[in-house]
């Protein structure tokens, strides 16, 4: 599951998954950028993104811990 939330004043994206959905997104970022015509940076944004979605598959970055059901 990936889901993702604006942050305050729009300054950037918090992305949340878990493990698998952030390696597909790491690997999704990579070949975008690798077949885009238009995204030729090897240091660019694009990849920067890639990088941090890995830094967070690697456990190296906030792990927010689950909500707890609501009990009715």
């Amino acid at each position: 599951m990936l889901d993702y939330q604006l942050l305050k004043n729009h300054a950037g994206i918090l992305f949340v998954g878990d493990y698998h959905s952030l390696t597909e997104l790491h690997e999704v970022d990579h070949d975008v950028n690798d077949r885009s015509p238009l995204l030729r940076q090897d240091d660019g944004p694009f990849l920067g993104l890639a990088y941090d979605v890995r830094k967070a598959y690697e456990q190296q970055r906030e792990i927010l811990q689950p909500l707890k059901a609501s009990k009715k």
